[in-house]
């Protein structure tokens, strides 16, 4: 036995008697700021220990001192140093000991998974300095260093760069006379060119979302056709039935501009040297199988179908310049004019493309010379984003200039000896519009009192004034509320002025009374309309409504908002039109702010008992039961109270909101599938549900959430002739619902508390319907993309 251990053989001369401590030496390395002494390794046994030493010993030492393999490791023999171990040693970084231990680690080749297996409290210390070096990494970093302190976002990046290296090293490799692949269309027709898709790819890395949004938003490319031909349908038939359905979807791709505009707002910054692309808005087909175009030359489609789809074009155009661009000036804007003027799609586009200037402030610096030679081209389009983009650009200041350019076509504003200007009645309600935009929370008595009259504004005299009445009632009315937001009825200056009652009469209705601004201009009767002695509620009420939401905004006047409540009673219920609920309960939720709750208990205490038991009854025996009624009243009450959440926690990204929200989303779509739903009218239950996912989408904006692009994705297919009430409203509420949910996610991460407020509901489904559309108000709504905030 004896001689057997004598045997053995004698350990190495650098081995102490003592088992060696690697915690002894990791503290006595900290206490003298730096390795005492040379730790034994044994080559290919203690390799752990070694890269634990090494780290230690970088940890510890001046960041600028460099470290050499005998002072730290004893033991190893020479020619058995472990190739480059000492060039890693002394090519380390000397400008942070977080950077020196990272790099150290890479070329170590340590991963998250090898410190896993390290004394927990050696690996703690190591991971703290990592761990600062997470947020600002250098930018010449390997991905193992990147993927080491856990930004898995660059990893992509360095992967697909040098995927990229890899690609452009292979291209000069092809034939020169090989022939190349050229799309009809390019990616910079789309108007998604100058979107940062890098910074997209780090916010969703993880699917394709961005690119669905981007085919759902695009409208430079002719949509498929993809119908077949029935044995017993002739050829012409066919012919007629292929553009019956390239009709139904131009309808959806007419209603795409707005959401794109949303979508890529404020990404662009031209080049002065250059004019602005603008996407063009393709109304044409594609019949993939055969490779031939579809036109709509066979059917019969209403006249000037395309005029406000390609104002909103330019609208969106004009959207994704940045506020920051510098030299956008009267010269540029007029390079960007179009260069023949037979070009009746390239006008409307720029008359859009000018309210887009001004949505983004750009308009304050144009000139007076050439809003002379606009205005004097009396092109409607274009006088009417001219106006409305100056006083977007000039909000809330009051501006002499811009006051006089909208008075001279407001006749109320204008002198009783004036010329009579032939002024169209589309220029005059975004005047109107412009001068609540310019005076907005001003509180200004003058033009207070002339709006509160413009919103009864009778017809006449003689021809004037007899259409777009309820759109310039309307737009009066929104002008007013924008002027006395938040006022109340004690504003300084006004208690005189007994606006509220006026507003609460024009809302209800009853005898006309005298009104001394109208009473010298209009003693001639209207030949076309004759509406007796009575207020015209239809006209004036939701005017009204909103100028009451809007001036009692966030006062809690609980008189104003009892005013507000449907009724309670079959008569009294008789007596409102059930569309005009959705606005009362929208605006009583604007007077009760602080009270709105993202409960489905506050949604549902808006409903009256009887709505309730009779709304989409399932056996109605009643007959002196009005369930159309009933039902009708139910949803928009319902539309109304889900509309107020959104603009209150819009772009929070609350739960309670979301989810309260989705449930009434599904609601609507679970009773527009029943045969009850012909109770309200699919119409009707339709305008609610895009109202609803509207709502959503302002919850959700800026999130990308996957749960309303599902929704949205679902509701613009519905393109065949089942969907007869999917119509041009419906398209572009979705659309804009699109925009919504995607914007800002380009500046603000998920949860921001920045979103975007607008202000009215209103969708008329017919696609013709323009002028009581308020398409010239759609784009108003980025003026909003203001901070969230829960007051």
């Amino acid at each position: 036995m004896h001689q057997d251990v004598a045997e053995l053989p004698e350990p190495p001369q650098y081995f102490l008697p003592l088992p060696p401590s690697v915690f002894g030496w990791i503290q006595e390395s900290l206490k003298n700021s730096g390795p005492s002494a040379p730790f034994p390794y044994i080559p290919g046994v203690t390799e752990q220990i070694k890269n634990l030493v090494l780290v230690f010993a970088a940890l510890t030492s001046p960041v600028q001192k460099n470290l050499s393999l005998s002072s730290v490791l004893s033991g190893v023999p020479e020619n058995h140093v472990t190739k480059g171990l000492d060039e890693i040693l002394t090519d380390l970084p000397k400008t942070s000991v977080s950077l020196k231990v990272v790099m150290l680690l890479t070329k170590l080749g340590v991963t998250t998974k090898d410190l896993g297996t390290w004394p927990p409290g050696a690996a703690a210390v190591v991971r703290d300095v990592m761990s600062r070096c997470q947020e600002h990494p250098p930018p010449e970093w390997t991905g193992a260093a990147y993927k080491l302190v856990g930004r898995r976002d660059l990893v992509i990046l360095c992967n697909g760069a040098q995927n990229a290296k890899k690609v452009s090293m292979t291209l000069p490799a092809l034939q020169e006379g090989a022939t190349k692949h050229v799309p009809p269309y390019k990616e910079a027709d789309d108007g998604f060119d100058q979107l940062d898709h890098e910074m997209l790819r780090l916010r969703f890395s993880k699917d394709q979302r961005i690119s669905e949004v981007c085919k759902m938003l695009q409208s430079s490319v002719p949509v498929n056709i993809s119908i077949q031909q029935r044995p017993d349908v002739s050829d012409h038939e066919f012919i007629e039935e292929q553009e019956r359905h390239l009709y139904t979807l131009s309808i959806r791709t007419m209603a795409l501009p707005l959401g794109r505009g949303m979508f890529t707002l404020q990404t662009y910054s031209p080049i002065i040297t250059e004019t602005l692309p603008v996407p063009k808005l393709c109304l044409t087909g594609r019949v993939p199988s055969r490779n031939t175009t579809v036109d709509m030359l066979h059917i019969d489609v209403p006249p000037n179908m395309n005029m406000w789809p390609l104002f909103h074009n330019g609208v969106s155009a004009g959207l994704r310049i940045s506020k920051s661009a510098t030299d956008i000036d009267s010269s540029w804007i007029a390079y960007n004019k179009p260069r023949t003027i037979n070009n009746v799609d390239a006008t409307l586009e720029h008359a859009g493309f000018l309210l887009g200037l001004g949505l983004n402030g750009h308009l304050a610096k144009l000139s007076t010379m050439a809003v002379h030679d606009y205005l004097l081209k009396n092109h409607e389009l274009t006088s009417v984003g001219l106006l409305l983009g100056i006083a977007a650009s000039k909000r809330g200041s009051m501006d002499l200039g811009g006051t006089k350019l909208m008075s001279i076509h407001i006749e109320a504003l204008l002198p009783p000896t004036s010329t009579e200007l032939d002024v169209h009645s589309s220029v005059r309600v975004a005047s109107v519009m412009g001068l609540g935009l310019l005076y907005a929370e001003s509180g200004h008595r003058h033009m207070a009192e002339i709006l509160l009259g413009e919103i009864g504004h009778p017809p006449g005299p003689e021809m004037d004034h007899c259409i777009d009445r309820e759109s310039y009632a309307l737009a009066s009315g929104l002008a007013l509320g924008f002027i006395m937001l938040g006022k109340g009825s004690h504003s300084c200056g006004l208690s005189d002025l007994p606006m509220a009652d006026q507003l609460y009469h024009y809302m209800t209705g009853g005898h006309v009374q005298p009104n001394s601004i109208h009473q010298e201009r209009y003693k001639f009767p209207c030949y076309q309309i004759r509406e007796g002695s009575s207020v015209n509620i239809d006209v004036t009420s939701p005017g009204a409504t909103l100028a009451l939401g809007l001036m009692f905004f966030n006062t809690g006047n609980a008189t104003v908002a009892d005013h507000m409540s449907p009724p309670n009673t079959r008569y009294s219920l008789d007596t409102v039109r059930p569309d005009f609920l959705l606005l009362r309960t929208l605006s009583k939720g604007l007077i009760l702010w602080s009270k709105v709750c993202p409960k489905k208990e506050w949604v549902e205490h808006h409903l009256p008992a009887i709505i309730t038991q009779y709304a989409f009854s399932e056996k109605p025996m009643e007959d002196n039961i009005d369930y159309e009624t009933m039902g009708q009243a139910y949803c928009n009450i319902l539309a109304g109270a889900c509309f107020c959440l959104g603009l209150k926690f819009a772009g929070s990204a609350n739960k309670d909101a979301f989810e309260t929200l989705h449930y009434y989303t599904k609601l609507f779509l679970s009773i527009q599938r029943k045969p009850v739903s012909e109770q309200a009218g699919k119409n009707t239950i339709e305008s609610c549900l895009i109202v609803t996912v509207l709502s959503l989408a302002l919850v959700m904006a800026g999130t990308g959430n996957l749960t309303v692009l599902r929704i949205c994705r679902y509701l613009r297919s519905r393109v065949s002739q089942a969907f007869t009430y999917v119509l041009y409203g419906s398209h572009m509420a979705l659309h804009m619902a699109v925009g919504f949910f995607y914007i800002c996610t380009l500046w603000f991460p998920h949860g921001s508390t920045h979103g975007c407020r607008i202000t009215v509901p209103w969708w008329r489904q017919a696609g013709a319907e323009h002028k009581c559309l308020l398409c010239r108000f759609n784009g108003l709504c980025v003026l909003s993309k203001v901070p969230y905030t829960q007051q």
